[in-house]
């Protein structure tokens, strides 16, 4: 995991719990070392408390929101259950790196 993510940790926590976040998950870039300062963007999964949907769509979109000012940078998320297709889950699985709780994130049958 890039220093820059793991630096914040605390910060993550705080908004973990207000957004009732259960899992947050790094990949691509980020995930494998390969960020550029001046121009990547950080890839999540997240899980909310509820499942695949938070409990309300503003809450979705307010945590991106939130962690966009705290990396600098733009925060492109997907909810872990949205991958629906098995060849973005392959592309991606290799590169998952955990930031809070344990990615469950399986390909669609």
């Amino acid at each position: 995991m890039i220093a820059e993510v793991a630096n914040k940790r605390r910060e993550v926590a705080t908004l973990r719990e207000q957004y009732d976040v259960i899992r947050l998950v790094l990949f691509g870039l980020a995930a494998r070392g390969d960020l550029d300062p001046a121009k990547s963007d950080l890839d999540v999964l997240v899980l909310f408390d509820r499942g695949d949907q938070p409990g309300d769509v503003s809450q979705f979109f307010d945590f991106e929101v939130a962690l966009t000012p705290l990396f600098g940078r733009k925060i492109n998320r997907n909810t872990e259950l949205s991958i629906k297709s098995p060849y973005f889950h392959r592309a991606i699985e290799q590169d998952l790196e955990s930031i809070y709780g344990r990615s469950i994130c399986k390909p669609a049958a």
